[in-house]
């Protein structure tokens, strides 16, 4: 390994080389005090118990390392910034799973960039995260916002809901999306979620 290259690269090195240098990579990382308290804190922060961060980090590292044997670690972040973004998005989905994601308070911007995996992880958990939320309005919102999100027209909408007409569509479809975009105002940790 280049000695004048950072850790942080020569650890991106050594997961992207032969199967013995992804594996003592791996073995660092689990053993990383850093990632560990980093992990630790954002759960902790978040609402967690220590019993919850440890399940967590191993939970989380599990995923990063098929991600690295799969090569969908790219190397386009930081190791630290990768597995830390997979821990973020593991615990909203926990969180949202126990009924208590409107714990979350502030974000922490441990993220700053993404790789493949990351970024697909993400989005599911976006998804997730959007799909509970539209689950706590009326039926008729649930219904209205799920047709408004496949991109139908105003004329499909009215036919699909049994609506008089294509202005009683977008007057119905407006008042829904207001009450989810009310919704997301009062829990701006929410938004910022699902916008980064």
């Amino acid at each position: 390994m280049n000695n004048s290259i950072n850790p942080d690269q020569a650890l991106r090195e050594q997961l992207s080389g032969s199967a013995d240098e992804r594996k003592l990579a791996l073995q660092q990382i689990f053993r990383s005090n850093d990632l560990r308290t980093m992990t630790f804190s954002y759960i902790l922060k978040h609402g967690g118990k220590e019993e919850d961060c440890r399940d967590v980090f191993q939970e989380v590292f599990l995923l990063f390392e098929r991600a690295v044997r799969e090569k969908k670690f790219e190397g386009k972040s930081s190791v630290s910034t990768f597995f830390i973004g997979i821990v973020k998005w593991h615990w909203i989905n926990t969180l949202r799973k126990r009924g208590a994601y409107t714990a979350l308070d502030d974000r922490t911007d441990f993220m700053d960039t993404s790789d493949s995996v990351e970024v697909s992880v993400i989005d599911e958990e976006k998804r997730k995260l959007l799909h509970s939320v539209i689950g706590q309005m009326n039926e008729r919102c649930r219904q209205l916002l799920r047709l408004w999100g496949l991109s139908m027209s105003p004329e499909e909408i009215a036919k699909e809901a049994g609506l008089a007409g294509p202005d009683m569509a977008k007057k119905e479809t407006y008042r829904c999306r207001t009450k989810l975009k009310e919704f997301f105002d009062a829990r701006p940790h929410l938004m910022e979620a699902l916008k980064n």
